[in-house]
């Protein structure tokens, strides 16, 4: 694809990993250029515009391959994200590759959160937005202690392995889930996750956390325990 080459939405959506009501938001505010073609003045894009934009936006990752590959390769990552976008473009983001790599996703998160990445999915225009109505994302909230939960997400994996799946992906929003188990609660959940699940199943996770509602002292702790994060450039765990 030549960097003069235009993309309608859905391709520019899909080049970018987001959303087209984040496009249309960043042309409509004059942060991100676009063309208007025909009498509908469809908007399209040049691939060189879409490159510029997502080396200067945090979050946002122009096409070139899988950014996760989730395809089957454990990983235990920390995401951190400072607003509320931030956090459904993480997720989605995750989600989607993990959609269209084949894998079967989970979301652990608010009934808020859940709304969102789903809204985001199902404005993309891509493989993943086609997968959404065959059960290959599965979405909950977290459960109430550390046990159960545990137990929970093993008998989903275990599930989703006799029904043929290859592989997994998770995004656990883990704020809520803090507030119910505490902050030594979280830092000894996902200890015992990354022993327990991370390193026994196809699974690749990433645990969100809200930069506004987590200590400097607390994102260290935790970070102890995710150590596949460090593998991954900083502008794919950071939104």
């Amino acid at each position: 694809m030549s960097d003069d080459q235009l993309l309608d939405i859905k391709q520019a959506a899909d080049f970018l990993r987001v959303s087209e009501t984040s496009l249309r938001r960043w042309t409509n505010s004059g942060r991100l250029p676009c063309l208007r073609v025909g009498h509908r003045r469809e908007r399209r894009f040049r691939r060189a515009d879409l490159l510029a934009f997502a080396e200067q936006q945090p979050g946002v990752h122009a096409r070139a391959g899988t950014a996760w590959r989730v395809g089957g390769v454990g990983g235990h990552l920390l995401g951190v994200y400072g607003s509320d976008h931030g956090r459904a473009d993480l997720a989605t983001s995750f989600i989607a590759d993990g959609l269209r790599e084949g894998s079967v996703c989970f979301l652990l998160a608010t009934r808020e959160v859940q709304s969102d990445v789903s809204r985001q999915l199902r404005d993309r225009g891509d493989a993943a937005r086609a997968r959404l109505g065959d059960g290959s994302l599965q979405m909950s909230e977290y459960l109430g202690s550390i046990d159960e939960q545990l137990q929970y997400l093993e008998s989903c994996f275990d599930v989703a392995l006799r029904r043929g799946a290859t592989s997994m992906c998770v995004v656990g929003d883990v704020l809520a889930f803090k507030d119910a188990i505490s902050m030594d609660g979280l830092v000894e959940y996902e200890a015992r996750y990354d022993a327990r699940i991370a390193r026994r199943y196809p699974v690749m996770t990433l645990c969100q956390y809200d930069a506004r509602g987590f200590s400097a002292s607390d994102m260290l702790g935790c970070l102890k325990v995710h150590p596949d994060t460090f593998r991954y450039p900083t502008d794919r765990i950071l939104s």
